[in-house]
């Protein structure tokens, strides 16, 4: 075996990797992944894409967006439009035609979701929709005021959740999106490219995404993370050049 690549957890990443030391690696690992609201966007436009980006397979997906990380001046005006937006998505029934959030993997997927949640609210937070489970069916959720050391936005949570941190400027937001052991994708929302650019400079991550979110996807650039968010990039071309030994053969000159 020449090569070992995996997509799955950090905790099952670190596990491979130790059983195949000396192979070459790929890992597709973890994600708590940022979108960033600027004050000059779209606000609308700006929870339609969070709503999207973090119900989207049940939230059940490392590119999804993890944490909305929002400018003080206008959380209070984009909040209820971003309550709104995932309010309006049904969960239920995958097979049914008019269901947009579907159930997680499991019944305890679920459960571990509605315990950070309920966490997150104890320590300050503030749920302005769903929050609940029954069964595997986690309701599309929105959580304004979330700590940063919170376990909902520091760790990976696998579930239908847009939880929302209010910064004051870029400074703060920066720290809060490099506070976590992750490093996948980000998404940022402005019409300030100074600002997008400070942003990108300094984020510790795989991917920068301007006018989209984290889970912005496509197979012609590289995707994959830094720190824990794993090893190697794929992406057509990036991937095939992962799966490719290079080999030097030198002639002599005559």
């Amino acid at each position: 075996m020449a090569m070992v690549t995996l997509t799955g957890s950090v905790a099952t990443g670190r596990t491979v990797a130790a059983m195949a030391a000396g192979r070459k690696l790929l890992l597709e690992l973890g994600g708590n992944d940022p979108l960033f609201v600027l004050p000059d966007t779209d606000l609308t436009a700006a929870a339609r894409l969070a709503a999207d980006g973090a119900c989207a397979t049940a939230g059940q997906s490392c590119r999804g967006v993890k944490r909305v990380i929002v400018w003080e001046s206008v959380a209070d005006a984009f909040v209820p439009l971003l309550t709104a937006a995932v309010a309006a998505k049904r969960a239920g029934d995958p097979h049914a035609a008019d269901t947009d959030v579907g159930p997680l993997i499991t019944e305890d997927a679920a459960r571990l979701v509605a315990e950070r949640v309920a966490a997150a609210e104890k320590d300050g937070a503030v749920v302005t929709t769903g929050g609940t489970h029954t069964g595997p069916l986690m309701a599309p959720t929105v959580l304004d005021r979330v700590r940063p050391h919170s376990d909902l936005v520091t760790e990976e949570t696998f579930g239908p959740v847009a939880p929302v941190l209010r910064v004051a400027d870029t400074d703060e937001a920066v720290r809060l999106s490099n506070s976590t052991p992750y490093g996948l994708q980000a998404g940022v929302l402005t019409n300030d490219s100074a600002a997008f650019w400070e942003l990108a400079s300094r984020l510790r991550v795989g991917a920068v995404n301007l006018g989209a979110g984290p889970h912005y996807d496509s197979p012609h650039i590289p995707f994959g993370g830094v720190k824990a968010s794993g090893v190697g990039r794929e992406g057509i071309r990036y991937a095939i050049a992962e799966m490719t030994s290079i080999k030097t053969v030198t002639l002599p000159y005559r």
